[in-house]
């Protein structure tokens, strides 16, 4: 795996282009489908970024941020799927993110299902 690609590629998904943006998450999700383990602060930074791309003014970039969370429930470690999984369930059941509840709760959906047997056991309860 090349780290300095997955950073590059972070860079990019904060970039001010919509195109950028929206082909650097692509790519992060075909670099993440190679790796078996991530180190833990990058797992947070790709959380984050991730994160912040559901609220992209981009549809697409929305969308491309959305499937990437399948990715991530699956490749990271059970603490940082927790945190996703909990930052989407507060993002719905915020009044004020009215705006993005349609993303936030299809992003909490494609999460749950794509979650581990394990993870799902124990976020059953949050959820």
């Amino acid at each position: 795996v090349n780290l300095t690609q997955i950073y590059q590629l972070l860079k990019n998904a904060g970039h001010h282009d919509n195109d950028t943006r929206y082909m650097a998450t692509h790519d992060l999700i075909t670099e993440l489908e190679k790796v078996d383990v991530l180190d833990q602060s990058l797992q947070i930074r790709i959380r984050q970024a991730i994160i912040q791309q559901l609220d992209d003014k981009n549809t697409d970039v929305q969308t491309v941020a959305v499937r990437c969370l399948s990715t991530l429930v699956r490749k990271f470690d059970s603490a940082q799927v927790a945190d996703i999984v909990d930052k989407l369930g507060s993002l719905v059941a915020d009044a004020k993110q009215e705006a993005n509840r349609d993303v936030y709760g299809i992003g909490l959906r494609t999460c749950i299902v794509a979650l581990k047997p394990e993870d799902g056991r124990r976020l059953a309860g949050a959820l």
